[in-house]
């Protein structure tokens, strides 16, 4: 009958033991599952934290471009006003000339008129090309 109890007690033993084992196994799996889920967050946030150094650093790069480019811009909008004041007066001018001419201006003859709206046309020209030349050196 020892016998007996000491086999029952054996297989109840064996049985607590095998129980145990797989509760152990199943805690296994799961914390196998949690370190996965962690290592995967983990590489998510190691990807967005690249992600936002590479967009901080394309911004930052795209700022420093930018700030190379103001005493450039700055310099072209001074010599675009420049030109625009000395077109105006240009302006102001030949519509003054134009209107000497037209009215016959100082007894200039046909010839002398003529010749002096050439000339106008001329200098014209000349303001043209010295604009094209200002702006090819900015």
């Amino acid at each position: 009958a020892s016998d007996l109890l000491a086999s029952s007690t054996a297989q109840s033993d064996l049985d607590a033991l095998k129980k145990l084992m797989r509760d152990k196994d199943v805690q296994i799996a799961e914390l196998k599952r949690t370190i996965d889920e962690g290592e995967e967050r983990l590489a998510r946030e190691r990807d967005a934290v690249k992600k936002a150094r590479d967009t901080m650093y394309d911004a930052q790069r795209k700022m420093e471009e930018a700030e190379e480019m103001l005493p450039r811009l700055q310099a072209e909008k001074e010599v675009f006003s420049g030109m625009v004041h000395q077109l105006m007066s240009q302006l102001s001018k030949a519509r003054m000339d134009k209107m000497m001419v037209l009215k016959g201006g100082d007894g200039m003859s046909v010839a002398e008129q003529h010749a002096h709206m050439q000339q106008l046309l001329m200098s014209a020209k000349q303001h043209s090309q010295q604009v094209v030349n200002s702006i090819e050196r900015v």
